[in-house]
């Protein structure tokens, strides 16, 4: 009796982690062709909510305010952080010998400030 009992058991977990391992798949498949989530603007109030709506699970994540969707697809978007110190590229160029590299990394440098600011 007992066996049988932890056969079925056994069973029915097997048949739960089929079906989570189903929705994981095709979340994993929506996340690999590069589907960015979706999002349904709820206003309340005349303050507006937003909330992630999986069409996959057919379900509502939690509720986020502008600020916080915003500060979440940062997070998931910029991929790396690169911090520039101006002292720091001043130095490096400073301790170039041949004058020719220096002025040739100096205005490559003062292109790419005049391209970031177009």
């Amino acid at each position: 009796m007992d066996k049988e009992r932890g056969a079925n058991r056994l069973r029915n977990i097997c048949l739960r982690l089929a079906d989570v391992r189903s929705r994981i798949s095709r979340l994993d498949q929506m996340k690999g062709e590069g589907k960015m989530a979706k999002y349904h603007r709820i206003i309340i109030d005349g303050v507006p909510y937003y909330r992630e709506y999986s069409y996959g699970l057919d379900g509502y994540g939690e509720m986020l305010s502008e600020d916080e969707l915003v500060q979440q697809l940062l997070e998931e978007a910029v991929d790396e952080e690169i911090e520039i110190s101006q002292r720091e590229i001043e130095a490096a160029l400073r301790r170039i010998a041949d004058r020719n590299d220096r002025n040739l990394l100096q205005s490559y440098i003062r292109y790419l400030e005049r391209i970031s600011r177009e």
